[in-house]
Formats: C-alpha cells, structure tokens, sequence
C-alpha cells in the first residue's frame, strides 16, 4: 500500500473530531502505520476504540505508549487464526432451537448428537443453585465464558489438540470489552438542566402498559420490497430532474426568489442561478476550482457553468447540493459567485393544542410524564466475537429504566464484521462446543430471542422496540431505501426452509405482539404491537413528536465530499447535519463517494426525501457523537454500540410536556379558529444525554 503521510493522518483525525496539533504524535502515527500497514482512516479507528475505552484519552504523546500497545494487541489478535483449514462445513439447523428451555433444566432436551444454544431464562437462574450461567442481559464473565467457548479437545491453556476444531480468541482480545472502566459515563448532554426525569413510572392499563403511540410512516422509506438493479439512465436523470425543480420551486416560493436567471445565459449584471452541484470530473473530489453548477433541464436544459468562489469568505458546498447562486456570469461559461442560499427547511411539525393536551397530559398516554426514548445503532456485538455483549448490556439498561421506545438502528449482523465477512458465523453451544449457523439465525439468536425472553421476564414492561435496518445488514436488502425486516413473502408465505420449527434457517423470527389487552366494543381481545420493524430511511410518529431516522451514514460520506472555507466559530456536525435539513433529504449527496455503503436506487429517490423538518433526527455516525439543535430540529447522533473490540455509546432521551396551563391557555386564545396549530418545540423541552455502553 501507498505509504501515509502527515496530511493524510491529520485529515482522518479531523474527520473524528480530533485536532491532531502535536507534530511529534502525528509523525509517531505515520511510523505506526508503516509499521502495520495501516491506512490513515484504519489508524483513526483505533483511536476511536481506544479513546472509548480509556476514559476519553486526549490526542498526544502522553497517551501515546497506550495507544501504541492497544495497536500491536489488535493486529497480534487479527493476525491469530480463528479457524483451520479446511472446506466449510454447511450450516446445521438441528441445534438452533427457538424454544426457551424449562425452569427445570437450563439446557432444552434434545436428541443424541446434536448440539443445543445456550438459551437461559429467569427461572433457571433461580433453580440452577451455584451453577451461574451467562446472565441474558449482562456481559458474562470473562473465565466463565472461555470455559464455554473451549472446544472438545483442547487443553487448559486454550491451545488447539484437533485440526478441525475452532478456536477461541485468546482471553486478551475478548476481556477488552469486559473490562472496560468507563461504563455508563456520560460523553455528551443536551440540555442538562431539564433532566432525565420520567424513565421510571407507573405501567398504563393500556396496550399491555404502553404509554405511547408509535406509528411508521410508510410514505418513507420503502414500505415493502421492490426490484432493483433495474433503473434505466433516462430513469436515474428523470429522478435528479424531479429533486432539483420541485426543491428549487420552493426556494422560488418561500426566499421570494423572483427572478431566475437560466443557467449558462450571459448577463452582465447580478443575477440569481438555481442549480445542481456536481464536479468537472467524473471521478475524484470536487475542490474550489472545479465546482461546476448544473441547472434545471426545465429551465436551463442542463447546462452547466464553472463558480468562482474567489469573493466569497464563507461557503460549504458537496456534489448533489440544490443551491441558488447570486452572481455575475459575463461570459456564460463562468459565474462569479457573490452569494450561495444552500437549499430551504420544510416548515416545523404543529399540531392543534388540543391534540398536545391529549397526548402529553392524557391519563391514557403522557400523563403529564416525560416521554423516554432509547437510540442506540450497530454494530452491536465487538469485532472479536458474536457473543454480543454490547447488546447485552442496552438491554439490562432498558430493562431498569424502561424506556417508553427504544429505537435500533443496524448493522445488526454487520457485513464488515471480521467473522461475517469471512464466513465464519458460529455460536458457542452449551456442551462446550461451536456450531456455524446462517446469518438470519444469528439474528433471531442474538436478538429476536433476547427481545422474547424480555417481555416475558417483564409482562408489565412498557417499552416499545423500532428495528431500522441498515446496508451493511448482511442478510437484508443492500439497496437505499430499504424495506423493513421481513419473515414472509407476498402472500403470507413464511421465508426459511426445515422439516421441524427447532430446524428453521433464515428466518428472523422477530417478536412483534405482547401480551393482549381488552378493547372497547364488546370486549374483543386485541394485540399490539412491541416491536415495530420500520424502513430505512424511517419516519416515526411517536405520541405527537416525529421523528427521523436512517442508519446509512450520511454524515461521514458528506465530511470526506464537502468543500468548505470560512467555518471559523461554527460546530462542523452541527452544519453536516444541516445540510440534510437545508436539502430535505436524509441522504443529499450524489452521486455517493467510492466505497461508501450507500448504493441509491434512483427511481425511489423521493422515498429519502423529508416531508418535514422532525422534531428529532436521529443520524447515527462514525464521527462524533453529538446532540444539538438546528434549525429547530434536534439532531442527535447516538454513536455506535461497539467500536472494534471495545464499547461504544447510546442516547437517552426525555422530551418533556409542555405545561398543562400552557396548552390550556393557547387553546383558549384558538378557540375562533379549531383547525389553528401550533410547533412542537420539542428541540427546547428535550434533555438528551449520551452514555458510554
């Protein structure tokens, strides 16, 4: 590989929020790259893994020595062999049973030869006696689960005496997580003075104790599965034709834009030029000297002129951003920009007082309480292992506060994961042994049966689960958007192969009902929903608050593709994340950088579109995690769960009720007019807190 140099480093370091000033540090990097062949943004990573992991280590030669040594274990246990040669073996469905073992016994009755999950429930907690099993929602501890993952024939010391056998990875690598020292700190805070308050209240008699509404808006996203890989080129142009004038006719609308300039039309004097930004050259980044501005085919029949950006002091601009430019263009072929608009909100969410009233103070919903909610997005499980411990532990932490929404955002089986990406997908299985399983029984073991053994652990349980998928799902559709999580196909027939439901393979198996409740109207019982399974992009409404949402990283591919200048005093994430309201988009920048995750169907482009600015987006990233307002919205990103083989964070979040009297008094002064709304403002009642998993 080409060897790395200072820029390099300090520019990936940059991209994570760090200000590498230290020129001896950074020279260190360059040496360590060399040294294990890493790539600036491979070594910018670790950083990441080791900052979270060493209460937030500062960038510089004082926490050099430990980051160093945190390198060589990495590559030392990456270079380790997980498993010998040989063919793979075809997966075995036989032991993979989704039925919760007895209080009885902790291992379900099975057949001679065949290898049984390590499923374990309350009950056989409790009747166990010493014998203490991995908790369901604790990480476990490191001796015990070594002495589960040693395979038949292997000696004390973990060393391998069969060639067929699979080893574990040494006890180093997999107590990294376990004996992380920053748990449950706080790295990020969004109004602190507000509070947490509210995560713990009395369950409501209704929808089985549920103190909330959650509905998935199908209008985005993709609401079902569709055919891809089958858009014509005319298709893709009649797309970015369709963003581009509906975008620029609300600009035209709402800025009072009166006068538009074609583009490429010579004019002597100021004008006003609508257009698409786009690079001169086809590949590579766009700098200050090749912007190109592309209008409309409506209006300019695509033409395209240079921008000189030369008497501007302040601008930020990225390939496929809609912008209006103030500008001279005397020769028709260049513009001499002197003023850039970056695209227009939509209008805030309202709502009539009246409908506020019922859902924050409502005895069947808010009652007066904060609203709670949970974000937390993949990889959920540490590179070293599929034991997801990261998981483990959001789920004991659901389970004492008890959030009224928990929102989940993928990679839930990550196609970047070291074991996914190499095929070797096994569980540990109580008699001490591994078995390979298929990608969707990973998933239904490692989450849909933790989900199940939760709401029945704790009937009275109020939380309600949203799954958003995301492109790096190994099993799911790697298109955006994305459809939800499905079992079935159209029809109601149910996906997966096996004689015997312990036989199933490829089927999520996700728990969708809780337990049932009685209904008006002749007392018929009903079933509603706990998990709900949403699109990528999602738009959730939960009780009055809407809420956007998209696992694809937008923010990271827009920091590597935007070109800036004057940004002195302004938070970077803060205008990242303003870029996705200003272009009403949750994934604005096209066409997507080489290697980005993002593989856009353009035929459904308008299904990432916003219809509003929401009251809360949610854009989990690799950068920073942060929460702010802007532009009224409050944009949160939770960070990821894990970070290589150590943890990550999660955001909790209280939306606070408006004051009864408030609403009261609003609803009074509307009384003349019945249909008269008002903003949510839920940027301003929201304390929002990110923690260390």
């Amino acid at each position: 590989m080409a060897a790395v140099t200072e820029s390099e480093v300090a520019r990936s370091f940059s991209k994570i929020g760090e200000d590498p000033a230290d020129k001896d540090f950074v020279g260190k990097c360059v040496s360590l790259c060399q040294r294990f062949s890493l790539s600036a943004g491979d070594l910018a990573d670790h950083w990441e893994s080791f900052a979270v992991n060493h209460d937030g280590s500062r960038l510089g030669m004082s926490s050099w020595a430990g980051f160093e040594t945190e390198v060589a274990k990495s590559k030392v246990a990456a270079s380790t062999p997980t498993s010998s040669a040989g063919t793979a073996s075809r997966p075995s469905a036989a032991s993979r049973s989704s039925s919760r073992p007895s209080s009885a016994s902790i291992v379900t009755p099975r057949p001679a030869g065949r290898r049984v999950v390590n499923t374990v429930t309350l009950e056989d907690l409790a009747s166990s006696g010493t014998k203490r099993p991995m908790l369901p929602f604790s990480s476990p501890d490191p001796k015990a689960r070594s002495k589960l993952a040693r395979q038949d024939g292997e000696g004390e010391d973990g060393a391998s005496l069969s060639p067929t056998s699979v080893q574990s990875p040494p006890d180093l690598v997999r107590a990294v997580y376990s004996s992380r020292k920053n748990a449950g700190q706080k790295t990020a805070s969004f109004n602190p003075a507000l509070g947490l308050r509210g995560l713990s209240v009395a369950p409501s008699p209704r929808q089985a104790g549920t103190r909330c509404d959650v509905v998935v808006d199908g209008a985005v996203g993709a609401p079902e599965r569709y055919r891809y890989m089958y858009t014509p080129l005319d298709e893709r142009a009649a797309a970015l034709e369709k963003g581009l004038v509906a975008l620029q006719d609300q600009m035209e609308r709402r800025l009072g834009l009166t006068e538009i300039t074609p583009v490429g039309v010579p004019r002597q004097e100021q004008v006003v030029a609508v257009g698409r930004v786009c690079c001169e050259s086809t590949e590579g980044k766009i700098n200050r000297a090749s912007i190109l501005l592309e209008g409309s085919r409506r209006d300019s029949s695509g033409q395209r002129v240079h921008l000189d950006l030369r008497e501007l002091q302040t601008f930020a601009l990225f390939p496929g951003q809609v912008v209006a430019v103030q500008g001279v263009n005397g020769s028709g072929g260049r513009m001499v920009a002197r003023g850039i608009i970056d695209g227009v909100p939509r209008p805030l969410p309202s709502s009539r007082p009246s409908d506020l009233l019922r859902a924050q103070h409502g005895a069947e919903l808010g009652g007066g309480k904060a609203l709670s909610i949970f974000a937390a997005a993949g990889p959920f499980t540490t590179s070293d292992s599929l034991v997801y411990e990261p998981l483990n532990d959001l789920l004991g932490a659901v389970r004492a506060a008890r959030p009224d929404v928990v929102v989940l955002m993928g990679p839930f089986v990550d196609a970047e994961h070291p074991k996914v990406a190499s095929g070797d997908a096994t569980i540990e299985c109580v008699d001490g042994g591994s078995e390979s399983v298929d990608f969707e029984t990973l998933f239904r073991l490692r989450l849909s049966e933790k989900l199940d053994t939760l709401f029945a652990d704790d009937r009275d349980l109020p939380t309600q689960f949203v799954l958003v998928p995301s492109l790096r799902d190994v099993f799911h559709e790697f298109v955006y958007p994305q459809p939800p999580f499905h079992d079935r196909v159209e029809g109601g027939v149910e996906l997966g192969v096996g004689a015997y439901p312990e036989e199933r393979m490829f089927v999520l198996d996700v728990p969708k009902t809780g337990a049932r409740t009685t209904s008006g109207g002749g007392g018929a019982a009903a079933r509603h929903k706990r998990v709900h399974l949403a699109p990528n992009p999602a738009w959730l409404r939960v009780n009055e608050v809407m809420i956007g949402v998209s696992s694809t990283d937008a923010l990271f591919d827009l920091s590597g593709e935007e070109v800036s200048a004057g940004g002195k005093g302004t938070n970077r994430l803060a205008r990242l994340a303003g870029h996705l309201l200003q272009q009403q988009s949750f994934y604005p920048l096209f066409p997507p950088p080489a290697g980005s995750a993002a593989q856009l169907d353009m035929r459904h482009a308008h299904r990432w579109g916003m219809p509003a600015t929401p009251d809360v987006l949610l854009v989990p990233s690799r950068l920073a995690q942060f929460a702010r307002q802007v532009q009224g919205c409050l944009c949160v990103n939770p960070g990821q769960l894990s970070k290589g083989m150590g943890g990550g964070t999660y955001a909790e979040l209280a939306v606070h009720p408006i004051p009864q009297e408030t609403l009261a008094k609003k609803q009074k002064e509307l009384a003349d007019k019945p249909d008269a709304t008002i903003e949510h403002d839920v940027a301003k009642r929201t304390c929002v807190e990110i923690r260390r998993i």
